[in-house]
């Protein structure tokens, strides 16, 4: 009989670098924001020694990307070390050896940490303190879907059957996964019948894709760095028996989570009510962020305008300061960056805009059936969005769905109130 396995999935460390975006620094404590990504992966190894896992996988940039950091570095280190006195092997998937060398400034990992590179085959076998052991494979054969060309299973490995968890490391599991939409489709051929988990080494947020019995995720940021890094940011507990597909539990490790929420304004508005529907909405969310300190981005959709609600520089300031206030008192931890006010959309416009047909179009050709999942995402906000052949030839070609909602909602156009995915 085979063993259940255990391990934790981190991605993104970025180890000693800093938030940007920051707009209000009131309520923010400088020590935190300098070291919020070296205390995201304290977090890791403290829920490594919780769950008694048998692994730790890291993968994707475990280094800033604006240089070196010898506190980065060394808290890399001392980490890797905690475990292995507990007995958590520690296994590190890197783009580039000599990168990874090189930002280790010179300090020497210690014995028993497995570094895998991308680009080759390789394979280790890891035992946690438990004795239940797994199988990790880096997987260099497969490729981009398409409907003419699907995922071809890398050939079945050579050596004996293992009694244990199979993982697979992917350097291009599939075009859907290195784009930015969040969403899990059910489906397709595995990669390959011995492998149980696969974890892709691209950048990006939390997102699951499922190929035969193959379950394909990335656990996204430890700690989102920017305001395009949105939503809850942390780790996943990855649980697994014999037969059944592995189990991902989200752990919510950064200190700092980035969000965008919307508030509708209408002819009754006040500024006391319009601080109330945003305190609301905060109650609503908050439950998935743990004790983190959310960074919120506000926008402000007016379906009908009142002469009561100012929005000048000054009432915004009020208005943030009010909200930001008012949560604190509820023990919620929150610091909002910007207030952004936008009139409605015209939605009969947008059902005659050719433009966003042709998109939609698109869309539908390249990805055989729609998932729900971006709405929140594409709020119906103002103004058509003027688009020449040449941008919108480059929007279909190499943004995704949800960054081309994303920079068609910050141009003021409603684009996607549904995201699409490959179901092969």
């Amino acid at each position: 009989m085979m063993e259940a396995f255990r391990f934790i999935h981190t991605s993104q460390l970025r180890l000693d670098q800093q938030l940007s975006g920051l707009r209000r620094w009131d309520g923010l404590d400088r020590r935190s924001l300098r070291d919020c990504t070296l205390t995201a992966f304290s977090r890791v190894v403290d829920a490594c020694i919780t769950h008694t896992v048998d692994l730790l996988l890291i993968t994707v940039d475990c280094w800033p990307e604006d240089g070196r950091s010898v506190r980065g570095a060394y808290a890399f280190q001392q980490a890797c070390q905690r475990l292995l006195t507990a007995g958590i092997p520690v296994c590190v998937v890197v783009n580039d050896l000599g990168d990874f060398e090189e930002g280790l400034c010179g300090l020497k990992l210690p014995r028993g940490v497995s570094v895998l590179s991308c680009g080759r085959p390789q394979e280790v076998v890891v035992s946690g303190p438990h004795g239940r052991r797994a199988r990790l494979r880096t997987v260099v054969d497969s490729m981009e879907t398409s409907e003419a060309d699907p995922i071809r299973p890398v050939p079945e490995s050579s050596v004996e059957p293992f009694r244990g968890m199979g993982i697979g490391i992917s350097c291009a599991v599939d075009r859907l996964l290195v784009s930015d939409t969040p969403f899990s489709v059910v489906g397709g051929a595995p990669f390959d019948p011995h492998l149980d988990y696969i974890a892709p080494v691209h950048p990006g947020p939390q997102r699951t894709l499922m190929l035969g019995n193959n379950t394909v995720h990335s656990p996204g940021p430890a700690q989102g760095l920017s305001p395009k890094e949105s939503g809850s940011c942390g780790c996943t507990l990855v649980e697994w028996n014999a037969g059944d597909e592995p189990v991902l539990t989200h752990l919510p490790v950064a200190p700092f989570c980035w969000e965008q929420w919307a508030v509708e304004l209408n002819a009754q508005s006040t500024p006391e009510s319009l601080q109330r529907e945003m305190l609301g909405v905060v109650r609503k969310h908050i439950a998935e962020f743990g004790d983190a300190t959310c960074l919120v981005r506000w926008n402000l959709i007016a379906t009908g305008w009142s002469d009561r609600v100012e929005m000048t520089s000054a009432a915004i300031n009020r208005l943030m300061d009010g909200v930001d206030t008012a949560a604190r008192r509820e023990g919620i931890h929150l610091v909002t960056q910007s207030v952004l006010s936008l009139p409605a959309a015209d939605d009969e416009a947008s059902s005659d805009d050719s433009l966003w047909n042709e998109f939609e179009k698109s869309l539908s050709s390249r990805f055989s059936s729609s998932r729900d999942g971006v709405s929140s995402l594409a709020s119906p906000v103002a103004s058509r969005l003027e688009l020449d052949r040449v941008d919108f030839e480059h929007a279909v070609a190499l943004l995704s769905p949800v960054r081309v909602a994303n920079e068609a909602l910050a141009a003021g156009q409603k684009w996607l109130v549904r995201t699409e995915a490959i179901d092969a």
